[in-house]
């Protein structure tokens, strides 16, 4: 049988339903949460491109987070309760998933969330969390952004570096 990219499977879906249905394993009505097998299938929020090896956020999703962080920015006063600086650090590091260059925003809110001695208090937002947001919003206007999957290559610069008590620095690589 062919799946939906023209691949060959001796197997689709209905065949994996007719085995398990008897063994009474749970599955969603395919309407409902299922998807035959794809090359490119949205789960938990995120659009798997299997052949490309990238993800990307649903459209849904992106729209959500994108109004979480413009809701935000727009908070009374900027005063957040403990509650609102975990929900928007989850959202940001969720986002950071598909939107690497976003975890170098991460550590003001954290800094923000420990300054919450209880879930009673609310504090106001420091200029750097702000600031971020502000970078949150701006990234997330575009739209059809998606990251590679495929892993980084590592390279080693071979170099080496060597401080004395003297005041004395040496550096040494390789000019490869």
């Amino acid at each position: 049988m062919d799946g939906a990219a023209g691949y060959p499977y001796s197997y689709n879906l209905s065949m994996v339903m007719e085995v398990t249905n008897p063994l009474g394993v749970p599955w969603h009505p395919i309407e409902v949460k299922g998807q035959e097998f794809k090359s490119m299938v949205p789960y938990i929020g995120f659009i798997w491109d299997l052949k490309h090896h990238c993800i990307s956020l649903t459209p849904k999703k992106h729209l959500k987070y994108l109004l979480k962080v413009c809701s935000s920015l727009h908070v009374t006063n900027s005063l957040f309760s403990q509650k609102d600086c975990m929900s928007i650090l989850g959202t940001l590091q969720c986002l950071s998933f598909v939107y690497k260059e976003g975890c170098s925003t991460l550590p003001p809110f954290l800094a923000f969330l420990a300054k919450f001695p209880n879930k009673f208090l609310h504090h106001h937002a420091p200029k750097s969390v702000i600031e971020n947001l502000h970078w949150w919003e701006a990234i997330l206007t575009k739209l059809d952004f998606s990251c590679s999957l495929k892993p980084c290559q590592s390279i080693d610069p071979d170099l080496w570096v060597d401080a004395s008590t003297s005041w004395r620095i040496g550096v040494i690589f390789s000019s490869i």
